[in-house]
């Protein structure tokens, strides 16, 4: 009986593990972009692998821990029925890939961007920001 038991949880694991590897680069740069535009750090955080880089702003963030920390410190923790701080909407204009390497452009008010993935088992490796502000709109 130990032996079986021992082999179903060993399925159970694997099987998990390889749901997780399932997801195409793309799907997992959606989810990803989706998580960010809730400001869901929990979810932001289980895309990326432990060692995990992400290079921002001239930052590198090493590990899920710093990485974890900064979304912290950029979504801070609402009361319950808090309604999301104000300000401009953030849109997610085109997710691809090429490989495994997955791609995102956005927009917020007068800032717009790309953020590139690198992905391998079901997991961000490392993720590159790009920010572009533009000036503001000249009076009329």
């Amino acid at each position: 009986m130990l032996k079986q038991s021992g082999a179903l949880i060993a399925a159970l694991v694997f099987s998990g593990t390889a749901h997780a590897a399932a997801l195409t680069p793309t799907e997992i740069v959606q989810r990803h972009m989706a998580a960010g535009a809730k400001r869901d750090v929990a979810g932001i955080i289980a895309d990326y692998a432990e060692d995990a880089v992400v290079l921002q702003s001239g930052t590198a963030l090493q590990g899920k821990p710093a990485i974890h920390a900064f979304f912290d410190r950029l979504f801070p923790a609402q009361p319950a029925g808090t309604p999301p701080p104000a300000g401009p909407a953030f849109t997610v204009t085109k997710v691809w890939a090429d490989g495994n390497v997955g791609f995102a452009s956005w927009s917020q008010g007068t800032r717009a961007g790309v953020d590139e993935f690198i992905v391998e088992d079901g997991k961000i490796k490392v993720q590159a920001v790009f920010i572009a502000t533009a000036p503001p709109p000249a009076p009329q």
